[in-house]
């Protein structure tokens, strides 16, 4: 195989010129456990080596494609030339390949290490009450949480999470949640209430708007309630009252509106009706529970939620550059 005999002729003619393979190595600025691979037909010398290791060896190019001495008067254009066509092939293949194999190792790694960037952000599985329950403790760093998960619901790609305070059973909270492309989850935000009636949440993504109304306590003789709120005119600037009627089915109970990006509404608007249509007055529902001063009301949301895409933007970057770099030897 010529691999081979150009190995042993490379062998040879460093043998000859008393070089060790350290040394030729050094002299034309590869490894020792390159010579090493060249000589043992493991693998062929890159083209850009040919002329210095030709000229280290003190022989020439015909010689080395050969892979033996050449006398004067033996040469044959006719032996020479399909010589120097195999050779080609071979230096241009490994020329060629290495490039490539590198190219292809660092986009995988990239996509690799994209990924991991990616779950670790998104590392909510929603699988089950424990698992969302950890999540939310955990996203309270700076005072103990143990939260209850009691119930959610999910639109589009958010979902929001009704939680009671374990220590504080008359307090909750609600968690708000994005899907990544892999199904799981991370929480964008969480705020706690010591509010024992129904609470209102409104929550602004993008061009999405939602109003969250969700509570954990009974509601003693209450059949139904309004939550009433104003709508905005953009152009104008004038309000409008808006009214949103709920029945009241038992607690606890989460509900996901969609609504216009300039209405507003707020628990304080809440009106509770009896089943004889008597107004029932918020605070004779308080009293019936008190105001847990001890319990957490507190509101938490994840800072430079954009940084994540930012990171990966810069690790897509770094490995379109490198491959570049690599393949850079092909374009010349």
């Amino acid at each position: 195989m010529l691999q081979k005999d150009i190995g042993r002729f490379i062998c040879e003619m460093r043998k000859k010129q008393g070089l060790t393979q350290k040394q030729l190595g050094e002299k034309i600025r590869v490894s020792r456990m390159t010579i090493v691979r060249w000589e043992s037909g493991a693998d062929m010398p890159d083209a850009s080596f040919i002329p210095v290791l030709c000229v280290a060896l003190h022989v020439d190019l015909a010689e080395l494609v050969k892979g033996g001495k050449i006398e004067e008067s033996s040469v044959k254009r006719e032996d020479i030339e399909p010589l120097f066509r195999r050779a080609f092939a071979i230096f241009s293949r490994r020329h060629i390949k290495m490039p490539v194999i590198r190219s292809c190792v660092l986009f995988v790694l990239m996509i690799a290490c994209m990924i991991f960037i990616y779950q670790c952000e998104f590392n909510v599985f929603a699988d089950s009450h424990a698992e969302l329950e950890k999540a939310i403790d955990k996203y309270h760093f700076d005072a103990p949480m143990e939260s209850d998960v009691l119930k959610y619901e999910a639109d589009g790609d958010r979902m929001f999470v009704l939680y009671r305070q374990k220590k504080h059973p008359t307090a909750c909270g609600l968690a708000i949640m994005q899907r990544g492309v892999f199904g799981t989850y991370r929480i964008l935000a969480a705020e706690d209430s010591n509010y024992p009636l129904v609470q209102t949440k409104v929550y602004r993504a993008g061009n999405g708007s939602w109003l969250i109304t969700y509570g954990v306590n009974d509601l003693p003789g209450v059949k139904r309630f309004i939550i009433a709120g104003t709508w905005r005119n953009q152009f104008s600037g004038e309000t409008e009252p808006q009214i949103l009627k709920k029945e009241y089915l038992g607690s606890p109970f989460i509900y996901v509106d969609q609504i216009d990006r300039y209405s507003s509404f707020s628990e304080q608007d809440v009106i509770y009706y009896a089943k004889d249509g008597n107004v029932i007055a918020a605070a004779d529902l308080i009293g019936g529970y008190g105001i847990d001063t001890y319990a957490a009301e507190s509101g938490y949301g994840s800072a430079e939620l954009w940084m994540l895409y930012v990171i990966e933007a810069a690790v897509f970057l770094f490995g379109i550059l490198m491959i570049r770099f690599f393949l850079k030897p092909l374009r010349r």
